[in-house]
């Protein structure tokens, strides 16, 4: 359920329906469920109402996590789009890694067919110069092999360092998410609806505008 009465204080329409999500958890906090119960001069949709109406207060008990929140969209962004930019490279060293493990396997089951079979052969006759050309197949494929396998594992190193050095934008967006939503709730939310139940229970007037 949105609110579109009230003017909301937030930069991005996302942050208004996170804040009416975190609205509805209060509700349902023992706390809060329990005092609704006991008050039957306000209900929940009033006490969801009057929190709407009063976001720009109630959001100004957590305007330093918000102010983060927002800087980590803002990194979040441009970081996105380079991200974008080189996911090719990034595909292309993954088909250069297949590629290589296919060469190895291959490369290695050659050097073993061929290795073995010339030493098969060399200890079945005393004159092997017309089986050295096998030898001579089976240790080039090996040193193919070899090869091989230390460029695959110096690209997969490359591309794990590059990972590594990579910002994480979406995790500093998602802790700094969480930091604003512990702070609003506890610093904000909950203590409003405390204070507008307890207003409530006395009789008080004007306790749901």
């Amino acid at each position: 359920m949105h609110n579109d009465q009230h003017p909301h204080p937030f930069r991005r329409e996302e942050h208004r329906r996170l804040f009416e999500q975190f609205v509805d958890e209060a509700l349902h906090v023992e706390e809060i469920a329990k005092a609704l119960a006991d008050t039957p001069d306000i209900n929940a949709e009033q006490l969801r109402t009057a929190t709407w109406a009063h976001a720009e207060s109630i959001t100004g008990a957590a305007a330093a996590e918000y102010l983060r929140l927002t800087d980590a969209e803002d990194r979040a962004e441009p970081a996105a789009l380079d991200a974008a930019d080189t996911a090719e490279p990034a595909e292309g060293v993954g088909a250069f890694a297949l590629t290589s493990w296919v060469t190895i396997i291959v490369a290695t089951i050659s050097a073993t067919v061929f290795l073995g079979a010339y030493y098969a052969i060399a200890l079945t006759t005393r004159h092997d110069d017309g089986v050295a050309p096998l030898r001579l197949v089976g240790f080039a494929s090996l040193a193919i092999a070899l090869t091989t396998a230390v460029v695959a594992g110096f690209a997969m190193l490359f591309s794990a360092g590059r990972n590594q050095r990579t910002p994480a934008p979406d995790q500093d967006v998602r802790r700094a998410r969480d930091a604003w939503h512990r702070a609003l709730l506890h610093r904000g939310i909950l203590p409003f609806m405390t204070t507008r139940l307890a207003a409530a229970a006395l009789g008080r007037d004007g306790v749901v505008g």
